[in-house]
Formats: structure tokens, C-alpha cells, sequence
């Protein structure tokens, strides 16, 4: 499945996850560490942390969506495990 959204460049077009780490991890070089939160019962919790996500080189416009792919692949694996857990602060469907 294909999961990107672009906030506020032109660079990319995209319709649900941020080219924003794809974004700071080109310019900067650091590194894209996926980390999650799940709620266990009890009140508990388990913090997740992934390896860094490797990431395409080379000029912006023909890596961005690849590198955003890259991401929201990690995304999706624990939402699929988790989909309880999942949370989206921002409406992803105009009309539902």
C-alpha cells in the first residue's frame, strides 16, 4: 500500500504520512528511527523503537516519495499489528 502526505511543498504530492522526516533526513542526514507506544494492559506501557530506516540518496524530487514509501512501510507493519492503537490527529477522508 502507498501511504504519503506533502503538508506544504510542491516537491511531492501525497495523501496520508509526511514527507517531513524524508524531508530533514535529506538536508541534514540524520537518521529516521521509527519509535512507538503501545498500551498494554494494566496501565502499562512498551516503547518500540526500529532500526533506522535506510534511505535513498540523490536529488531531492527523485528520492522524496521514495524515501516517505520507506517510512510509512515501517508505519504500516505495527498499525497492522495494532490497529486499535492507531491514532491520526489530522481527518484523512474528506467525506467519511
Amino acid at each position: 500500500t502507498r501511504y504519503w502526505r506533502d503538508w506544504s511543498s510542491d516537491v511531492c504530492s501525497s495523501d496520508l504520512f509526511s514527507t517531513g522526516p524524508a524531508l530533514l533526513a535529506h538536508h541534514t542526514g540524520a537518521a529516521v528511527i521509527p519509535s512507538f507506544v503501545l498500551r498494554l494492559p494494566g496501565g502499562r506501557y512498551r516503547a518500540i523503537t526500529c532500526p533506522p530506516v535506510p534511505m535513498a540518496t540523490g536529488p531531492l524530487r527523485e528520492v522524496l516519495r521514495e524515501n516517505t514509501q520507506r517510512i510509512a512501510d515501517v508505519f504500516e507493519v505495527r498499525i497492522r499489528e495494532h490497529p486499535e492503537q492507531w491514532f491520526n490527529y489530522v481527518p484523512l477522508f474528506q467525506n467519511a
